[in-house]
């Protein structure tokens, strides 16, 4: 008897927290998505295959923000009673419905979402013991060849959106593949905003510039001399060169709201004063690979 005990203790000490979450059905699904991203999930009837919710089909909707399509979409997470401790989806074939909302739309976000579709890969999970939010992966791919991947280690915060504003973040690994054409449009329209009247390559040279007076105003504590050099690189080769910028951030003592809102209340938030402060005690490692990369 003694000796079953002791086999049933290892065997849940080496299963770890997770053999604790249940997990959460189809019906409840929709529900933690919205808790998640504020985002209304409607689809047809769901149903379970291979441990995935299946929700092909899908309109994601919300307050403010035009109406997204998923051609395929799948979700399951698990959770601990009421709270959801784990989270994935994975989507392809998102598109841009159009309808009413899309109008409010700026046109260069307009016409670039419309020409393309995206796949989405999304995993979560949350360790109560040691009060950390992991993004164990984070990606975005758009049928023209842009790609984002983000990682990521929060404490302090939850799974719900009304959680993530009292986390503090520690850890963000930025992987982005440009494809040379998508950004085009949307540094003109940053660079006319910057700059009223700019137009065209003119506009896109006020954003560039501006972006590169950003580079400079990064601390040297962060950031280093190389990791400025590679960012510069990579902000010169905007926007039609292809390349893929890696930016990993550390922080120990983690950015929490209280930092983002002295930063906001600055009255130069890019200056060199405000980003030091702002990144005080944090590690910043730049990456940039130009031409065709994987």
């Amino acid at each position: 008897m003694q000796m079953r005990l002791r086999l049933a203790l290892v065997l849940a000490l080496a299963a770890g927290p997770g053999a604790a979450e249940t997990p959460v059905p189809c019906a409840g699904m929709p529900e933690a998505l919205r808790d998640l991203s504020g985002l209304t999930v409607s689809a047809p009837p769901a149903a379970m295959a291979g441990g995935w919710c299946v929700l092909d089909g899908a309109r994601l909707t919300g307050a403010g923000v035009p109406t997204v399509a998923a051609g395929r979409l799948r979700a399951r997470a698990g959770a601990e009673g009421a709270e959801v401790l784990s989270l994935e989806v994975e989507g392809q074939g998102l598109r841009l419905a159009p309808g009413l909302q899309e109008r409010d739309l700026p046109g260069w976000l307009r016409d670039l979402l419309r020409l393309q579709t995206a796949d989405l890969r999304l995993a979560l999970r949350r360790d109560p013991g040691e009060d950390r939010l992991m993004v164990d992966e984070a990606r975005l791919e758009l049928s023209g060849g842009s790609a984002l991947r983000l990682s990521a280690e929060a404490s302090g915060a939850g799974l719900s959106a009304r959680d993530l504003p009292s986390g503090r973040l520690h850890r963000l690994r930025l992987d982005w593949r440009s494809d040379g054409r998508s950004l085009r449009p949307a540094l003109a329209a940053w660079g006319a905003a910057v700059e009223p009247g700019a137009e065209g390559g003119a506009a896109v040279e006020v954003a560039r510039g501006a972006l590169m007076a950003l580079v400079a105003a990064l601390p040297e504590a962060a950031l280093g001399e190389a990791g400025r050099t590679e960012l510069e690189a990579a902000v010169r080769a905007l926007p039609q060169g292809r390349g893929r910028l890696v930016a990993e951030l550390v922080a120990e003592r983690g950015i929490g709201a209280a930092e983002l809102g002295l930063l906001a209340l600055s009255r130069d938030p890019a200056s060199p004063e405000a980003l030091a402060r702002l990144l005080a005690g944090s590690r910043l490692e730049i990456d940039w690979q130009p031409g065709i990369v994987p």
